[in-house]
Formats: structure tokens, C-alpha cells, sequence
């Protein structure tokens, strides 16, 4: 199969809807057994959906947001080692236990997260710097303060709701979505027992709790800080079964990605004068697919492990898809995150060429007096909690 080249991808943002790889997975647990990430009340989200023009029964292993911070961290990864160039801020929290450090890419709303509103450099607040005006300046259709220096926003989207702006606030649409779904999934129970070598039985409480929080329960009921009974096992101790409504079998996993070209032919990118210009418009259009391409294979080739219980395998090498104007009109191409980073160097040097080049080095900033208040209270709270 041909690999994706460049002149394939610059006609496909010509003139394609979206680039898309859908990659099936096997799930590495017996009786395909995995832990999907559990919601409000400690469920999981079952649905039907159509898949290969069946209706069908799935739970989400993966939703678009947690696929969105799978793909920031493998870009971040990938900028600390070397292998791309990324304009990255990072947050310095001085605290007690020492400097904290935070790069945008794993803040919760990227370039608008609230605590880089709280951030400062050489004592001017962020949003006032350079970088910061550019930053929240940028909108839809005058983009290029946040290709210059968050140009991951322009893949995954974001909201500056956080800066007072109101309607008239940056609002981003994402331009690459992701999702791992586990298909003809069915609700398990799953049973475990926590064994205890000593073998403590219930019939050796029953237990109190104490009034010391050191002690945490007392035999002798005179000590109790309740005098309700309980048993060894609520302390810990014993053999202690449980079983929960938790997990799914599936038959095997299903990653739906999109790259749509319809959502980056929207964006434009203004030069310093303010005017537009297509071949302008188009180099910033194609180094924000190849970004967002090469985001994706990075994730991929990261490998599956979700969280514990949840461990996928791809069944093959991953295709591209590149659909034109009608599903009709159809090509696939081979992809890999070598093929994808070439891709993305040549588009960053044809966008420097037309004067969008990317912030060569990382922005440092470090938290103002608010910030490092919060961090040293939440920390300090986290350390009695677990006295």
C-alpha cells in the first residue's frame, strides 16, 4: 500500500472531507474482560450504536476528551525527547516541597486552563505579555497567535471562559476526534477476596471505632468513639470478599479517528498587517492536519494500557483513509509516526516560508502569590487526609 506523501495530503485538504483510521483491538484479558473508566454513581457508559451497519451494543473504553489528553501527552513526550520542536508554556509553582513545573499541554483547558491566568513573567501577568495577547486574541478566523504558540488548540479545540470575555470569547472547535468503544459489550461481575495470611475471623470483633484517629478502633468498648459494632473486616483485616457490578466483556475494541478538513479549511491566519492571504491560509491549514496526524500515530504507537484492567492490542498496522467530497471517493493509505512527522517538519517549513513559524522556545512563567497559595493549601490538605 502507498504511504500518505505530501502532495497527498495537500490534496486532500483541497478537496477532502476528512482524514479517518479505524482500528480494531483485541482486549488482552480472558473472555475479553476489561475495566471501562466509571462516571457519576460509579458506572459506565453502555449504549447502542451502529457498527458495521449492525446495531450494537458498546461501552466507552475511551471517550473524545480522554483521547484529546492521550494525544497532548504523547506531543509532550515527544517534544522532552526530541523528536518534534513544540512552542510549549510551562508553569513554575514554587512550594514548600520544592518547584512544581506544569507545561500547558497537561492542563486541563490548554492555553485558556484558569491557572495560566494566575501566572506571571518577570512580573507582568501572563495575559499581558506578548504571547498572552496573541494568545487571547486569536479567534476562528484570525488564528495565527494560537499557531504560533499553542497550535494544539487549533486540533483539539478550546473555550476562553475563563478570562471574562463573555460571547464574544475565543470559542475553538476541535478538528480531530478520537474514541475507543468496546462493541457487543455485556455488564460483568466481577468477584475478589482480599486474603489475610493471620486468617482474623469475624468471630474475633466485634470492633469500635476509636476516639483516637491514630488508633482508628479499639476492642474495648469503653474507648469507642461510636459504640455501634463492627467487624475485623470493616477495618481491614480478614479475608474480606466483595463482589461488584464492575467491567465488561466485549467481543473487541473499535478506534474511531477523525481528522476533519472541512473544520480546518475554516480557520485563516492573519499576517502582522492583518490581511489574509490563501497560500498563508493554506500553509497554517496544513501543518495544523499534519499536527493533529501526527498526534494521533504518536498516541497509537504508544500503546493501549487505558488504566489497570484495560490493556488493548492492535490487530494491525493502522490505515488511512482519506475521504473526498462523497464516501464514494475513497483512498487509503499506508501511516506511521515516522510517515506523520514528516509530514509535520515539511509543513512547519512551509509555514515559516509565508511567516507562521512556531515559537522556537518554551515560555516560562511562573505562579503569582494566588496561585501559590492554592497549591500550598490543596497540598496541605492532601497531607492531613492521609494522616
Amino acid at each position: 500500500m502507498q504511504a500518505l506523501t505530501w502532495k497527498n495530503l495537500k490534496e486532500a485538504l483541497a478537496h477532502g472531507s476528512m482524514l479517518r483510521i479505524q482500528q480494531h483491538l483485541e482486549p488482552t484479558g480472558s473472555g475479553g474482560l476489561v475495566y471501562p473508566p466509571t462516571y457519576g454513581g460509579g458506572g459506565h457508559i453502555f449504549r447502542e450504536a451502529w457498527i458495521e451497519d449492525e446495531r450494537r451494543q458498546i461501552v466507552v473504553l475511551d471517550s473524545p476528551q480522554s483521547q484529546s489528553n492521550r494525544i497532548e501527552e504523547a506531543l509532550l513526550a515527544a517534544h522532552r525527547r526530541g523528536d518534534i520542536r513544540y512552542p510549549d508554556i510551562e508553569i513554575t509553582v514554587p512550594s514548600p516541597m520544592g518547584q512544581e513545573h506544569y507545561s500547558i499541554l497537561q492542563l486541563s483547558h490548554r492555553v485558556y486552563d484558569a491557572a495560566l491566568l494566575l501566572t506571571e513573567q518577570d512580573g507582568i501577568p501572563f495575559k499581558r505579555t506578548d504571547v498572552g495577547k496573541a494568545i487571547y486574541g486569536a479567534r476562528l478566523e484570525r488564528a495565527t497567535g494560537l499557531h504560533v504558540h499553542a497550535p494544539v488548540t487549533l486540533v483539539l479545540g478550546g473555550w476562553d471562559s475563563h478570562s471574562g470575555g463573555g460571547p464574544l470569547s475565543a470559542k475553538i472547535p476541535r478538528v480531530v476526534t478520537s474514541e475507543i468503544v468496546g462493541v457487543d459489550a455485556i455488564p460483568a461481575q466481577r468477584g475478589a477476596v482480599k486474603f489475610d495470611p493471620m486468617d482474623i475471623r469475624k468471630g474475633a470483633g466485634p470492633v469500635y471505632e476509636s476516639q483516637d484517629p491514630e488508633r482508628v478502633f479499639e476492642l474495648d468498648k469503653k474507648h469507642a468513639k461510636e459504640k455501634k459494632d463492627k467487624n475485623p473486616s470493616d477495618v481491614g483485616l480478614g479475608n474480606v470478599p466483595s463482589t461488584e457490578e464492575r467491567g465488561a466483556s466485549i467481543r473487541y475494541a473499535l478506534q474511531s479517528s477523525l481528522v476533519s478538513l472541512a473544520a480546518v479549511r475554516r480557520l485563516r491566519f492573519e499576517d502582522d498587517q492583518g490581511q489574509l492571504d490563501l497560500q498563508r491560509d493554506r500553509a497554517g491549514q496544513v501543518s495544523t492536519v499534519a499536527l493533529g496526524l501526527y498526534g494521533l500515530l504518536a498516541q497509537m504507537e504508544a500503546g493501549y494500557f487505558l488504566r489497570s484492567g484495560c490493556d488493548l492490542i492492535p490487530t494491525s498496522t493502522p490505515t488511512l483513509e482519506v475521504v473526498g467530497r462523497t464516501l464514494e471517493e475513497v483512498e487509503h493509505f499506508a501511516i506511521g509516526p515516522n510517515d506523520a512527522r514528516a509530514l509535520l517538519e515539511r509543513s512547519l517549513e512551509e509555514a515559516e516560508e509565508v511567516g507562521l513559524a512556531w515559537r522556537r522556545e518554551t515560555m516560562s512563567v511562573t505562579a503569582d502569590d494566588r496561585l501559590q497559595v492554592l497549591v500550598r493549601r490543596s497540598r496541605e490538605t492532601a497531607q492531613a487526609e492521609e494522616e
